[in-house]
């Protein structure tokens, strides 16, 4: 009992520590950044404004009765809460700006258990991309009946928690270009990401931690792999199976591992072996599963998936002219929306946010070295997994929504490349440190660009006229 009074000195205590390890270390600087920063987006970003909140939420739902085939416990009746859609933020076709005072009324909104609509998921990831989720949906919105706004903010903090974790074990355990991946896991895209709903942020962060946890690999000089490493290496490759099918490329770094590091051939074979079932069953089988529908499914635009296939072959100029079209002709719009992006791109985020996100990234090449770890071998290896990267992103387009009849391959945005880009940067650190950019000045710079961030957003959600003061211009 005598100890009670002290307890908030030793949180000051530690709370003081960990500013303190992060004025110095890469790793909590990127920690406390995402914390502070993802808890203002996650309360500033209007419930539902989140891109495609509504249709995570949907899977979410789902699996919080227990069923984690998606649409099947949704398609059966009208069983997802109406109140969901009710305080969506783009439910409202004016975008009212949000008030203090209706900011605090939606705290009031329950879900009503005699209300459900027809609301099928487009989300069909595998079930790990929701199941911390669904527990969360399960206990506080299923058992408790907490308001429609507070599961929200809940679900929001929880991918928030994910992506700091996953932040800080990458920069922690990537052996150079720390500062190169602290600036790409703080991008303005993936902040805002990691603060609403939906299974990008943990996408981007499984993909860098994998990214982080080869170059570790590579650089450690230990002979073979410890038992912590080669399971370690294992849950990572697992999990790089079960995000987007368009991050199996990723998998390909694994070749750049000096092959004494497997061990004997027994631990090797098992572990190719393992990966072989990861793609075959998790990845390719899941995926198959869960969009079988889609698979054979034509449109008046499209057709379907296998016709595509067969198209590919058939005409495979129409094909790589597809490629050519939508990268001659979107590189800046991608790019523009790689760095900073809000939700369904309804609002324009200010150019000084790009400048000076576009002035710290290249800062970081003139405070990294990468001391000689990668040989020319290995460089091509990571190329080739980067191109085949931005590759897989764009076939997967092309396959779902490319009308044979047109070049446009639609519904491709800038933010699905954020995963890969690790890949292209660390190619362009040189060996030598050229000492001339300090690195007080990237975390000025991108403090100054998450603060852009966020006053934006609050401008354009919350404040009359608030877009126009950015532009200089009448509302």
């Amino acid at each position: 009992m005598n100890q009670l009074p002290n307890r908030p000195l030793h949180i000051t205590k530690f709370m003081k520590n960990l500013f303190a390890q992060a004025n110095g270390s890469p790793e909590y600087f990127v920690l406390i950044f995402i914390l502070v920063f993802g808890i203002l987006l996650t309360l500033f970003i209007p419930i539902g404004a989140g891109t495609d909140e509504e249709t995570h939420i949907g899977r979410i739902w789902e699996m919080s009765s227990a069923e984690f085939i998606p649409n099947k416990y949704l398609s059966a009746g009208p069983n997802y809460p109406c109140a969901f859609f009710e305080t969506s933020y783009y439910n409202d076709p004016f975008y009212t700006p949000i008030s203090w005072k209706k900011w605090v009324s939606q705290f009031k909104i329950h879900i009503d258990w005699s209300s459900f609509c027809d609301s099928p998921t487009r989300s069909r990831y595998f079930p790990t991309m929701y199941i911390f989720q669904a527990f969360i949906m399960g206990v506080v919105g299923r058992l408790l009946d907490f308001p429609v706004a507070l599961i929200y903010y809940l679900l929001r903090f929880s991918y928030v928690l994910i992506y700091a974790a996953l932040g800080f074990f990458t920069v922690r355990k990537v052996p150079f270009g720390k500062w190169l991946f602290v600036i790409l896991l703080l991008s303005p895209t993936s902040l805002f990401q990691a603060s609403t709903i939906n299974i990008d942020s943990i996408n981007n962060g499984v993909s860098f931690a994998f990214i982080a946890w080869i170059l570790f690999l590579i650089s450690s000089k230990s002979g073979g792999f410890k038992k912590s490493e080669w399971l370690i290496t294992l849950v990572l490759s697992f999990f790089i199976t079960t995000i987007k099918i368009n991050a199996l490329p990723l998998l390909l770094l694994l070749l750049v591992v000096p092959r004494e590091k497997f061990g004997s051939k027994k631990w090797l074979s098992l572990f190719i072996g393992l990966l072989i079932l990861f793609i075959a069953v998790v990845s390719l089988g899941w995926n198959f599963l869960a969009s079988s529908d889609q698979l054979f499914t034509k449109t008046e635009e499209t057709y379907d998936t296998l016709s595509q296939i067969r198209n590919i072959f058939r005409n495979p100029a129409h094909f790589i002219n597809s490629y050519i079209y939508v990268i001659k002709n979107h590189f800046f719009d991608f790019l523009r929306d790689w760095i900073g992006v809000t939700g369904y791109y309804s609002w324009d985020l200010p150019i000084s946010l790009y400048i000076i996100y576009g002035i710290t990234l290249l800062m970081t090449l003139f405070i990294e070295t990468n001391k000689g770890v990668l040989n020319k071998l290995q460089k091509t290896i990571i190329l080739v997994a980067f191109l085949g990267s931005v590759f897989s992103t764009i076939l997967i387009f092309y396959l779902s929504y490319n009308n044979p009849n047109e070049l446009e391959i639609p519904g491709i945005y800038g933010r699905y490349f954020v995963y890969l880009m690790p890949l292209f940067l660390i190619l362009l650190i040189p060996k030598k440190e050229m000492k001339v950019v300090k690195a007080a000045w990237i975390k000025a710079g991108i403090t100054i660009t998450n603060c852009l961030l966020v006053i934006s957003l609050f401008l354009f959600y919350h404040v009359d006229c608030g877009n126009s003061f950015l532009r200089f211009a009448k509302c």
